[in-house]
């Protein structure tokens, strides 16, 4: 399977990478269709003659592996051989202001859309490392990621500060549910600077499902989460800060131990009956 780490410092992407990827997750077909849909709420979009919404959506997919590039940089490298392939059609550039304009008239409707459909589970029991004592091995995590300076961003989303001033960039903070063995996202929230982890990780609970066991960090570890993975028939494997459920029910064969996880009423998301748990150490 594709994996960034198998390219090297001098490698080109082209050499690993064909734009096919895309078309196998994210059927042209699909794009047409959800685009179309968008065309249907909004009949009074209006577009280059030259640029059609379908190439627009694999513009922004393709901008993922060149995050270097300028946008105008990126839709060259996408279209450059047509020249090659059609030496009698006349030449035109797009300039970086078009590519903007359809991206803002494309909104992120379709992109969102895209994802729900075609972002899934791709491991099946014969991939290592992707199913522990028969459970699909998931993950909950956040990070952030930098957008452009504009006031709109720094607006829409914040940015970090301290006593020194301001950040540099605009931040998104998006937390993921993914698959461990690989990598494949398969849900995602997305939010403002100064919103928690914990209420993305909230968000991307609908898509567990039964026989999943989701593993996060210490940061997410709360009764309500644990509470609700449950209630999906799916299992937890979290870290825990030292302090957290040191006082033993009993003490296992192993040397690991249960304990009672009880209701918090300052929780913003509350364990509604006391849960056992099995602690490791």
């Amino acid at each position: 399977m594709y994996s960034l780490r198998q390219i090297d410092v001098d490698d080109k992407v082209s050499q690993h990478v064909n734009l096919d990827m895309f078309a196998e997750i994210s059927p042209p077909e699909t794009i047409e269709h959800l685009v179309q849909e968008q065309r249907e709420r909004d009949p009074k979009q209006r577009r280059l003659r030259c640029l059609v919404p379908r190439s627009i959506v694999f513009f922004l997919l393709a901008m993922v592996l060149w995050t270097r590039l300028s946008q105008g940089n990126v839709w060259k490298k996408l279209t450059h051989k047509l020249q090659v392939l059609h030496p009698a059609e006349p030449v035109f550039s797009v300039t970086a202001g078009a590519l903007s304009y359809q991206r803002d008239l494309l909104g992120v409707a379709p992109l969102h859309r895209l994802m729900q459909q075609c972002c899934h589970r791709l491991c099946d029991q014969q991939t290592p490392g992707a199913f522990y004592r028969g459970y699909r091995v998931m993950a909950i995590d956040g990070t952030l990621f930098n957008v452009a300076d504009t006031l709109a961003n720094d607006a829409a989303f914040g940015r970090a500060k301290n006593q020194y001033g301001k950040g540099a960039y605009p931040q998104v903070r998006c937390v993921f549910l993914m698959e461990c063995g690989s990598h494949a996202t398969i849900d995602i929230s997305v939010h403002p600077y100064d919103h928690s982890e914990v209420h993305g990780a909230h968000e991307v609970l609908a898509s567990v499902q039964a026989g999943m066991l989701v593993t996060h960090d210490a940061g997410l570890f709360g009764g309500g989460l644990w509470q609700g993975l449950r209630s999906k028939q799916a299992h937890a494997l979290s870290t825990l800060a030292y302090t957290v459920l040191t006082h033993r029910v009993s003490t296992l064969r192993d040397g690991s131990y249960l304990a009672w996880l009880h209701p918090s009423h300052d929780a913003a998301y509350r364990l509604h009956k006391p849960m056992l748990l099995r602690v490791i150490e």
